[in-house]
């Protein structure tokens, strides 16, 4: 048979492309939701906790020596999958603060609990691998006992 005319060519070729670029919006935006995603996540669990100043509280930090404690909670991606949490996945902040007292603890800081708390939660992330972080600062204390 003889070829079509370049007219019909034409035509059929603009009727392939714009499939073509449908099915490529299609893909693309499949491929976005993807990458979309949401959760709600427990941060931690406190047995006092305020933004505020706590009246007829006296607590003794270290005094002279007192030095900021700091504790950090992480959970690390790989390809989207989170890893490194070893059961504190739900209780990031809680775990932090934890963190920054027994680390305080460590280093012969005497207490139970922090005061002028600091929280920051840092991440960065490639297709590959990624990092957060809830990280805590605070100076370790105790509450005085009441006489």
């Amino acid at each position: 048979p003889p070829p079509p005319p370049p007219q019909q060519r034409l035509a059929r070729a603009l009727k392939y492309r714009r499939i073509k670029q449908r099915v490529c919006l299609v893909a693309l935006s499949v491929i976005a939701l993807g990458f979309s995603g949401c959760s709600s996540v427990l941060l931690g669990d406190f047995t006092v906790a305020s933004s505020q100043n706590v009246h007829n509280l006296k607590y003794n930090t270290a005094g002279d020596r007192a030095a900021p404690v700091t504790g950090k909670s992480c959970i690390y991606r790989l390809f989207g999958v989170e890893f490194g949490t070893f059961g504190q996945e739900y209780k990031r902040l809680q775990a932090a603060m934890d963190d920054a007292i027994n680390n305080g603890r460590n280093v012969g800081f005497d207490g139970d609990m922090l005061v002028n708390v600091r929280i920051e939660m840092s991440d960065w992330t490639t297709i590959v691998w990624g990092r957060n972080c809830v990280h805590v600062t605070g100076s370790l204390s105790r509450i005085e006992a009441r006489q």
